[in-house]
């Protein structure tokens, strides 16, 4: 693990102790080491990605921090990424109570506007897609995804093969998007068919073809 190392004069004076040095070290920086852990003080900017159960996968600003995605638990004193663990100090925690409570309030929002979307399923990987048009004349959508329980921010204005894009990416299966010739068996495909939208069916044909 590298540490933060502050240099001092030559020599220290007077009554200050190696303590004292060592608090005064922490009111001065963001990022700071005590009793075996790293601390934070400040998170510029958080912003919640996904949630499955309590946990929370955050998009954090650090300044000392290269790393920008980290988890975190309900009620936990700290944030985390892999074997990197931050405890919150002053501020910090209040920045990821925000962008949690900010992210339950647009997720709420998002739930009520799913009622009006379309969907299509791949059951096979446990994915749901939710979609409308972005414009009437567009062939762009607004997406709403869940994934084995969890569920993502909306994407906005994205295209037929963004959305063929987000599938394989969350299921790791190349054959999630379809093969040539074999869209008929596609869910999103077969959704285009169930809400008659001719549209979309000529445009899944023109991208992968039809038997």
């Amino acid at each position: 693990m590298k540490k933060e190392v502050i240099k001092y004069g030559k020599f220290v004076t007077g009554k200050t102790t190696i303590k004292g040095i060592a608090k005064e070290a922490e009111t001065n920086v963001n990022k700071f080491y005590r009793d075996g852990k790293t601390f934070i003080k400040e998170i510029e900017s958080a912003e919640v990605r996904g949630k499955n159960g309590e946990r929370y996968y955050l998009y954090c600003n650090i300044r000392e921090c290269d790393e920008k995605e980290f988890r975190y638990t309900a009620g936990s004193p700290f944030i985390e990424l892999h074997n990197k663990v931050l405890w919150f100090e002053n501020n910090a925690l209040e920045t990821v109570k925000k962008a949690i409570e900010k992210y339950q309030n647009d997720r709420e929002t998002d739930r009520n506007r799913r009622a009006t979307f379309r969907v299509a399923k791949w059951e096979k990987y446990g994915i749901t897609v939710y979609y409308e048009y972005s414009a009437p004349e567009k062939m762009l959508f607004n997406v709403y995804v869940e994934a084995n329980g969890v569920e993502f921010n909306i994407v906005r204005n994205i295209c037929a093969e963004a959305i063929f894009a987000i599938v394989k990416e969350l299921s790791g299966d190349e054959n999630a998007i379809p093969k040539h010739s074999d869209i008929e068996n596609d869910p999103f495909y077969q959704s285009a068919l169930k809400y008659d939208d001719n549209r979309l069916i000529d445009r899944l044909i023109s991208l992968y073809g039809k038997n």
